[in-house]
């Protein structure tokens, strides 16, 4: 049997040489080609997170009842990249273990300050930076 972690590779080789400039991201349990450079409202649950790309800026995106609430996904404390944790609804650091509230605030450090909170819109379903 072939499992998804034999054939990612050379399937991501073969974007790599054809020129594709986009990335694979897990759903579920198959994998689905997103631009890199974009995120989609619709692609996130209301009431959870995520994380990715905007204009090659690293966001972590809360979606709040149907408004994105987007924060440069950058750790405060070291600047390792943030991982949503469905479970406890907060952003979390595989760095040092630094958590930080939906609304980016420290949880529970070594980080002291905030995740920068950037002004986002909605155009159709697509989140763009101000």
């Amino acid at each position: 049997m072939t499992k998804c972690s034999d054939t990612l590779p050379v399937l991501y080789s073969t974007l790599l040489t054809e020129g594709k400039s986009q990335w694979y991201t897990p759903k579920e349990t198959f994998f689905t080609l997103r631009d890199k450079n974009t995120m989609k409202l619709s692609e996130i649950p209301a009431g959870s997170g995520a994380t990715g790309e905007i204009n090659d800026q690293p966001v972590a995106v809360y979606n709040e009842n149907g408004t994105p609430v987007v924060f440069d996904n950058t750790c405060t404390h070291l600047q390792c990249q943030t991982e949503w944790n469905e479970r406890d609804k907060t952003w979390d650091c595989p760095c040092h273990g630094s958590r930080f509230e939906k609304d980016g605030s420290v949880n529970v450090g070594p980080a002291t300050e905030p995740l920068p909170k950037l002004n986002a819109t909605v155009e159709g379903d697509e989140i763009t930076l101000a």
